[in-house]
Parts: C-alpha cells; sequence; structure tokens
C-alpha cells in the first residue's frame, strides 16, 4: 500500500508543484512558529517536495527529505547547499526505521491515504518531536468535512493512542505539534 496519492506529483510539471508550494506558506510560518524554542540537531520530513523546507529552515542541520515525487525531488537535489541534506524519492512507508529528533510532514495529512498509519509513522521515527500541519480541521469545504481523514485529526485520539506524548494544537488546528 503506498502512502500518498503521489502518482500526479511524481510526473507533474514544475509549474504545478511550485504553484502549489507557493500558495502554501502559511505551512511554513506555522512551521517557524512551533520551532522557535525547541531545540534538534536532526530532522526528517515526510513530503519534502523540492527541499524549500530544508533550504530555509535547516541550512547546517542534518537533514533527510523523502518524497513520492520524483520532479521535486530533482530540484532538491540540483538545489541542495550542504552535504548535511539528503533527499530521497520513495515512499516514507518505506522508511519507518528512519529517526529523527524532530519529524515533519507538511500538509501530507491531507492527502494520505491512512492518516493513522502516517502519525505512527511520524510518533515512531521522532525521538523528541514531531510536528505536521493540515488543511482538514477547519475546512469549509463539504468534502473534507464529510472526508474520514477530519474525523480521525483528534488531540483526545492521538494522546489515546501514545500515552504520555503531549500535543500543542496550533492556529486553529491547521498546525499540530507533538512532544514525546
Amino acid at each position: 500500500m503506498t502512502g500518498n496519492f503521489g502518482d500526479v506529483w511524481r510526473v507533474a510539471p514544475p509549474s504545478m508543484w511550485k504553484t502549489f508550494y507557493k500558495n502554501e506558506n502559511h505551512e511554513y510560518k506555522l512551521l517557524a512558529d512551533a520551532l522557535l524554542k525547541l531545540e534538534f540537531i536532526s530532522v526528517l520530513e515526510l513530503g519534502c517536495g523540492d527541499g524549500e523546507c530544508a533550504r530555509t529552515y535547516f541550512p547546517d542541520t542534518h537533514y533527510v527529505g523523502i518524497d513520492l515525487a520524483g520532479n521535486p525531488i530533482k530540484v532538491a537535489d540540483a538545489m541542495k547547499e550542504t552535504d548535511k541534506h539528503t533527499f530521497i524519492c520513495d515512499d516514507y512507508y518505506n522508511h519507518r526505521e528512519k529517526r529523527a529528533e524532530l519529524v515533519l510532514a507538511m500538509a501530507v495529512l491531507d492527502s494520505c491515504l491512512n492518516v493513522d498509519d502516517t502519525i505512527d509513522i511520524m510518533v515512531n521515527c521522532a525521538t523528541k518531536y514531531a510536528f505536521f500541519t493540515t488543511h482538514y480541521a477547519d475546512s469549509n469545504n463539504k468534502e473534507h468535512k464529510e472526508d474520514a481523514h477530519s474525523n480521525k485529526l483528534s488531540a483526545y485520539k492521538i494522546r489515546k493512542r501514545y500515552p504520555g506524548i503531549k500535543i500543542r494544537v496550533l492556529h486553529n488546528a491547521k498546525g499540530w505539534l507533538i512532544t514525546k
């Protein structure tokens, strides 16, 4: 089973995914706000796209980015500014053994096939923190509200599934920070 509906991104022209990332800059603001007081030395990003997050927020950090989309990964490799960054074109479900102090998923839960499995991967791969963003929480889109994803995203359910973790829900549930 594949973790993402990544087929469209694997073959998408650069103009398509670049427009998507430019329109999602509020995701990066949520990330920046959440990371201000955290200390970590390694990052694993699920759904890293073209590596913009690595270049912008983690220029001197050991960083591994995984994405199904081949075109953005090629761009990420071409624009890589340090040997501390590694980009992998694959399904993150195949990399459950990876560990990092911070695990990120920026808007990945909005398109994954199984939210619970993706959160499992994030929590299990993170040694300190997991941070994700989603658009489902306060969407006005009827399809999103009725979608099973929105019912699965609750701090209560996540806490129940992983006793001992702390969850901070940010900006109307668009950003979630899990602390182990």
